[in-house]
């Protein structure tokens, strides 16, 4: 009798941990194979996101970390542009109100003494910018099962009438942060350092960009994705 209630037992243990782990795997396939699937989601279209600031290029650095997180998923088939055959469409917007010398703060300066000094001249020491940042805004706007109307309203102004249409699956906006340190030099001769501030610095922005747009993607993706 006791051999058969310890047989019971162990059984009933067996049956009890295979639900568990079958509960469990079911979660991580939905967590990590496709995150859209659980809305019937499984292929995805990607079109550039659409630039509303003046920094160039940043919508098309958001759209290229964007198509790479969803594409990790291999039960999401990605494509990009506006492929209306897709059981959804990600609409995007890079969005900022202010023009490009109020969107870029000053986050630290410099005094021009020293090396700095002897490229001014006569003119009074002052300060220059060295530390900068910069903040973004990024919408997204997921639409299922989308005609070309329906994509077409999404990129217009009055998307916001989309906010109750049963098709739009999403509407999420997140902040785009950069932050990068400016080359400053003198330029008093012609070996001078200096004289490509200019072309290091823009060169910094981009490398800040494109490190803002990784972090967006992870952020769209703790954020957004993992709690859909």
């Amino acid at each position: 009798m006791y051999y058969i209630l310890f047989m019971a037992i162990k059984t009933s243990l067996l049956l009890f941990f295979t639900l568990i782990l079958s509960s469990c795997s079911g979660y991580q396939f939905v967590e990590n194979d496709n995150p859209l699937a659980i809305h019937g989601i499984r292929s995805i279209s990607v079109p550039m996101f659409i630039n509303k600031t003046p920094v160039p290029n940043v919508g098309a650095m958001v759209t290229k970390e964007i198509n790479f997180l969803l594409s990790s998923y291999p039960g999401l088939k990605v494509t990009s542009g506006e492929d209306l055959s897709n059981d959804a469409i990600l609409v995007g917007f890079v969005e900022s109100t202010q023009q490009l010398a109020e969107l870029i703060q000053t986050t630290e300066r410099q005094f021009t003494t020293s090396d700095l000094k002897a490229s001014l001249g006569n003119r009074k020491e002052f300060y220059v910018p060295t530390g900068s940042s910069l903040n973004l805004n990024v919408r997204f706007i997921l639409i299922k099962n989308p005609r070309r109307q329906d994509v077409e309203l999404a990129k217009s102004e009055l998307n916001n009438l989309m906010m109750n249409h049963p098709k739009m699956l999403m509407n999420q906006s997140l902040a785009f942060q950069a932050s990068f340190t400016r080359v400053v030099a003198g330029t008093e001769t012609i070996d001078s350092p200096g004289l490509v501030n200019m072309t290091k610095n823009k060169a910094i922005l981009e490398r800040a960009l494109q490190d803002g747009s990784k972090s967006l993607a992870q952020q769209f993706k703790d954020v957004v994705l993992n709690a859909f």
